[in-house]
């Protein structure tokens, strides 16, 4: 495939998923994860006060990577599969030499 291919593809995407997030939808991207709208909001004192002018503050993107399970049953996010974590050997910072 050609640049220029790959950025229509992706364009077309971000136009596609802005259009079924803002109706509500999720957006599921098989082997990658999900995409829903997550509202921020303050709460009001009754059902009847709440308003979205006074209580909402806003909005944003809420990603779930998606998730499989090892050989011991444990679920792991697709991003993290063979990750590790391990400790670097200490720094040594030598004396810096004055006059250089």
């Amino acid at each position: 495939m050609k640049k220029a291919d790959i950025l229509a593809v992706l364009d077309e995407l971000v136009e596609t998923m802005r259009d079924q997030l803002q109706d509500s939808k999720r957006v599921k991207l098989d082997g990658f994860g999900s995409f829903k709208i997550g509202i921020s909001s303050k709460g009001a004192r009754s059902a009847k006060a709440f308003t979205v002018a006074d209580n909402i503050k806003g909005m944003h993107i809420v990603f779930t990577p998606e998730r499989s399970t090892d050989a011991a049953g444990n679920r792991v996010k697709q991003f993290l599969q063979g990750a590790k974590c391990e400790e670097l050997p200490e720094n040594k910072v030598e004396k810096e030499v004055q006059g250089e």
